[in-house]
């Protein structure tokens, strides 16, 4: 609970203004204790904190060290889950092209097939006027210009069908 009061802007103000105000009265006693008594007495009274502040210049080192540690493992687990997450949009751009291919070959599909059944509703009510109707229409016709073909000429339908099964 206080880790998050000390996250929010009113936490962090509070902080900063509690420790300039233990800053700002710690100079004051210090001044008025030792200082006015004799500036010698507070250089000694100083000069007992001087292996503090290279212990604390150590522990910053040491501090930025290890933050320095933390931000490369946090940039090598960035940059695993964005190639965890190129692969994962590869994988789904192919699915996306697979669809699409079934799609067209769908449509393809149904197209061809209406196509057949108009061509074989056509055929069905094909009429001819001797009474003829669908498939039998086309063997009639077909029966009728070989006969003039073969009237006409020495080389009908029988010689180019004849040359054709030869070829």
């Amino acid at each position: 609970m206080l880790i998050d009061f000390l996250e929010t802007p009113r936490g962090a103000f509070v902080t900063v203004t509690l420790i300039f105000l233990l800053w700002l009265v710690g100079g004051i006693l210090m001044y008025n204790y030792f200082y006015i008594l004799s500036p010698q007495a507070a250089g000694t009274f100083g000069d007992m904190f001087g292996v503090l502040t290279s212990l604390f210049s150590a522990f910053t080192v040491i501090g930025i060290f290890y933050t320095i540690r933390l931000q490369k493992k946090e940039l090598n687990e960035t940059r695993d889950e964005l190639k965890r997450q190129t692969e994962t949009l590869i994988k789904q751009s192919e699915t996306s092209n697979k669809q699409n291919l079934n799609f067209i070959l769908q449509r393809f599909e149904s197209t061809l097939f209406n196509l057949i059944s108009i061509y074989q509703d056509n055929v069905a009510n094909y009429k001819e006027a001797t009474g003829k109707m669908g498939k039998e229409v086309f063997a009639y016709s077909y029966g009728k210009i070989k006969s003039k073909i073969n009237n006409q000429s020495g080389y009908g339908i029988d010689f180019i069908d004849g040359n054709y099964q030869t070829f």
